[in-house]
């Protein structure tokens, strides 16, 4: 089940294009790297045209693709993926908030849930920060699961951000010195659920992000309250 908290127009795009005289597909999805085949949380194969970034994606053992595709020839996949862009998915395990110490890094800084959606036994995220454009970002990215106050059927995570204080609202540099990146995150969740549950869970996000002017976000940045929403699945 896949469901996105926002809409990114670059990141989602699902529309017919016309390539090398032939009807495609332009997806964006999260896919496991298994030698030459792709394959994503649905179980979905996908063989890569273009040999040159397949020998890049190969290092890699989770990825985010965007591309277009066609019907394959051959049994042995699904579809034929002209890979445009990829980047690497960092795999998380989730923060239990119990058994959170200072080690664990934890922090406050403002992180955007820019979109998050449940699939293939993972909670994706792809998560937005602001920062110093001639340092980059130099944080430490976490999703605390609050293992006291959920249910069966009620899990509550939080995005936890620790850029030590240094995001655009602490740091006095200029507007032309504003950065924003984004990054692509799994979270295994199977080991958090009880075994013998059967109906709909509820998962449950807050974050704190930017107060936007006349819908833009400007100097001076301000955090907003922790803005929330949830995901639902059924297990059968």
């Amino acid at each position: 089940m896949k469901k996105f908290i926002a809409v990114l127009a670059s990141l989602l795009c699902l529309a017919g294009c016309n390539k090398q005289g032939a009807d495609w597909v332009t997806i964006s999805e999260i896919v496991n790297v298994q030698g030459p085949v792709l394959i994503n949380d649905a179980g979905v194969r996908y063989s890569v045209s273009n040999s040159s970034m397949l020998a890049q994606i190969q290092q890699l053992q989770r990825v985010y693709v965007t591309g277009q595709i066609e019907p394959a020839s051959s049994a042995q996949y699904d579809y034929i993926l002209y890979l445009n862009e990829f980047v690497a998915v960092d795999v998380l395990e989730c923060v239990k908030q119990s058994e959170a110490t200072e080690e664990t890094g934890l922090g406050d800084d403002p992180a955007n849930l820019a979109a998050c959606w449940i699939d293939g036994g993972y909670i994706n995220a792809i998560v937005t920060f602001s920062f110093r454009s001639t340092t980059g970002y130099m944080g430490v990215l976490n999703l605390v699961y609050d293992d006291q106050r959920s249910t069966q059927d009620h899990l509550y995570f939080t995005v936890s951000n620790n850029q030590d204080g240094k995001t655009w609202e602490n740091m006095e540099v200029s507007e032309a010195d504003l950065a924003f990146g984004s990054a692509v995150y799994s979270f295994p969740y199977t080991s958090l659920l009880d075994p013998a549950f059967k109906g709909t869970v509820n998962f449950h996000f807050e974050w704190k992000w930017f107060q936007k002017n006349d819908n833009n976000l400007s100097v001076p940045l301000r955090t907003t309250e922790p803005r929330s929403e949830t995901l639902s699945i059924k297990i059968e």
